[in-house]
């Protein structure tokens, strides 16, 4: 999985689970094999749309945030870790793990070597699973204030159903699924790390010395 696919599947992922949340008559799962193979570019259109607003207001970081900060805090200990005996990187350990300056470090090395290329496969196919839990999580809290929101001026059962239902799939995505892809994406990207200090200790260290002295 390429980076350019990356990129358009966690535009379209939230956006198809935004589609059939906002559009209830898609749930009708007896006719919904037969919509989306009759008019898919019908309904791709609008859940790209809802994909691409979802990801200009950043929604997914409301269930992602915490866990993207977990997996990146990681790949800067490990990055550090190795070279913890050079005083100059040890001197700058703060102003290293601040923005993206150790991550820039780690994807040019995963980057331009051939030999990760295998194991960034696997990081990024995992990476959309994570993702895409998330999205799950967040769409789903979204859409139980809306029903709820709907149940309080209508009283209607299905209101109250899919409140219910939105709720749950919110709470199991929260506690089971995301701490799951996150636990994988952390190992995923520590056996990088235990490849890029086996293959080249001294590289990387010198490459997170130019980094911490702005070279």
């Amino acid at each position: 999985m390429s980076q350019e696919q990356l990129k358009l599947l966690r535009l379209f992922v939230p956006g198809v689970m935004l589609y059939i949340l906002l559009i209830p008559p898609i749930l009708d799962l007896t006719t919904l094999e037969e919509r989306w193979s009759t008019n898919l570019l019908r309904y791709s259109i609008p859940a790209l749309i809802f994909g691409v607003i979802y990801d200009i207001v950043d929604a997914r970081r409301l269930a992602w945030g915490g866990s993207v900060r977990q997996v990146n805090a990681n790949i800067k200990d490990k990055l550090l870790e190795p070279c913890c005996e050079d005083d100059e990187i040890s001197a700058a350990t703060e102003k290293l793990r601040e923005g993206r300056v150790l991550l820039n470090v780690f994807y040019s090395l995963v980057d331009n070597d051939p030999s990760l290329q295998e194991k960034a496969k696997r990081v990024r196919f995992n990476g959309i699973l994570w993702s895409s839990v998330a999205d799950l999580e967040t769409v789903g809290v979204m859409g139980t204030i809306v029903y709820l929101v709907g149940y309080a001026v209508t009283g209607l059962r299905f209101e109250l159903a899919m409140t219910i239902g939105l709720a749950l799939i919110s709470l199991v995505a929260h506690f089971v699924f995301v701490p799951r892809y996150t636990g994988r994406q952390i190992r995923l990207s520590n056996e990088q790390l235990e490849f890029i200090v086996q293959k080249d200790r001294a590289g990387l260290c010198k490459q997170i010395k130019g980094a911490a002295l702005g070279r």
